[in-house]
């Protein structure tokens, strides 16, 4: 969860780097922004329901 965290938070001030840099006319970075947070969120999700599979707990 530790490491979950210190992503987030890394793709979390790219985000704000992105902001400052007033880059909202570049859609195409602020999209592959958050096709990089949906990945990252989707797989971190899957690998803590395989981790509760392989404890018998039922997802």
């Amino acid at each position: 969860m530790a490491n979950y965290t210190h992503n987030y938070q890394k793709f979390s001030e790219l985000y704000f780097i992105l902001a400052i840099y007033d880059l909202s006319q570049s859609s195409n970075l602020r999209d592959l922004y958050h096709v990089w947070l949906n990945t990252y969120t989707l797989e971190e999700g899957r690998q803590r329901a395989e981790g509760r599979r392989q404890k018998g707990i039922l997802v």
